[in-house]
C-alpha cells in the first residue's frame, strides 16, 4: 500500500512602496521575464520559471549551478580525476542538474504569494525563498520601475500572539519593516511611518523591558504591533521559564499550512486548498490589526 503524499505551503510577503504603482502581478512578471536564477546557498540556484497572468500561478525552479571548470573527483580510483578524463566530459552551459519544480500562487490583494515548502519528498527552504526574493527584487530595472520592494516570510499571527500572553515575560521587541498602510490600519500605519520618514529609517523597533520580579503585560496594542510584525518582521520575547530565561522568536514559527493526500492524486489541487487556508488567516490577521 503506497503511502500517503504531503504537502506544506508557505508564504511571502511582498510590499511595493506607496509612491510607486502597487501593481504585483506586473511586478511578478517582471522577474519571472528577466529569465535569471539567483544563487541562495551553496550551489543551490532558484529561478522563476512560469507566470500566467490569468490566474496569477507560476513555478519556482530550484537547480543546482556546476563549476564545470573546477576539479573532479574519480570515484574508481579515488583520487583527483585526470585532465584526460575531465576533457571527456561535456555538459552544455545551459544545462543545470538537480532540478525540482515548486508552484506557487500570488493573491495581489494579499500582495502575498504562497508556495510549496514541501511537496512530493522535495524541499524548497524559507531562507532560499527569501534570498532569492532579496537578490531578484534588488536589480536595478526593478527598483528603477517599483521602489525598494520588502520580501518577508510570513510568520505564524497565532505565534506571535502566544509569545506575548506568557507568562514572566521580561523583554518584548518588535521590528517592522514598513508595511503597507491599508494592512495595518490609519493609526499603526501614521506611527510607523512618521517614525521612519523623519529619521530616514527602513525599520521601526520598540522595545518594553521589565524589571525585578515586575512582568510586561502586554496591551492591545502591542499585541497588533506582534501581528503586523509577523508579516513585516519578528516579535522577539525574552521570559522566565522553570527559573531560566529563554529568547524566543516569531519567526521561529513560520505560518505552513500542509495537508495528506493520496499518493496517485494530482498535487495541484491540494496546493490550492492549502494555498486558500493560509491566504484566509492573512487576510483576518490583518482584518484584526485594522479592527
Amino acid at each position: 500500500m503506497a503511502r500517503d503524499s504531503k504537502i506544506e505551503v508557505a508564504g511571502i510577503n511582498l510590499r511595493i512602496p506607496e509612491d510607486k504603482k502597487r501593481d504585483y502581478p506586473a511586478l511578478v512578471k517582471m522577474l519571472f521575464d528577466s529569465r535569471e536564477g539567483h544563487r541562495v546557498y551553496g550551489d543551490s540556484h532558484l529561478a522563476m520559471t512560469n507566470f500566467d497572468l490569468t490566474y496569477n500561478t507560476g513555478s519556482i525552479a530550484k537547480y543546482t549551478q556546476i563549476d564545470l571548470d573546477g576539479e573532479w573527483f574519480d570515484t574508481a580510483t579515488f583520487d583527483t580525476a585526470s585532465q584526460t578524463d575531465v576533457s571527456k566530459v561535456n555538459i552544455p552551459k545551459n544545462l543545470k542538474p538537480n532540478l525540482s519544480t515548486f508552484f506557487f500562487w500570488l493573491d495581489a490583494d494579499l500582495h502575498t504569494i504562497a508556495f510549496e515548502k514541501y511537496s512530493d519528498s522535495k524541499a524548497l527552504s524559507l531562507d532560499a525563498v527569501k534570498c532569492y526574493f532579496d537578490a531578484a527584487l534588488a536589480k536595478p530595472n526593478v527598483v528603477a520601475r517599483f521602489g525598494r520592494v520588502e520580501a518577508d516570510i510570513v510568520n505564524s499571527h497565532l505565534a506571535a500572539r502566544k509569545l506575548l500572553n506568557q507568562p514572566n515575560l521580561k523583554e518584548i521587541k518588535v521590528t517592522i519593516r514598513l508595511p503597507n498602510s491599508d494592512d495595518v490600519g490609519d493609526d499603526l500605519a501614521a506611527v510607523i511611518e512618521e517614525r521612519l520618514r523623519d529619521q530616514r529609517a527602513t525599520e521601526y523597533e520598540e522595545t518594553l523591558k521589565a524589571k525585578g520580579q515586575d512582568s510586561i503585560k502586554p496591551n492591545e496594542r502591542t499585541k497588533k504591533l506582534a501581528i503586523v510584525a509577523a508579516e513585516n518582521g519578528d516579535v522577539v520575547v525574552k521570559c522566565v521559564v522553570n527559573g531560566v530565561m529563554q529568547t524566543q522568536k516569531a519567526a521561529q514559527t513560520p505560518l505552513i499550512e500542509a495537508e495528506k493526500y493520496k499518493a496517485n492524486e494530482s498535487t495541484w489541487p491540494h496546493f490550492v486548498a492549502s494555498a486558500k487556508r493560509l491566504f484566509s488567516k492573512i487576510k483576518s490577521a490583518r482584518e484584526q490589526v485594522r479592527g
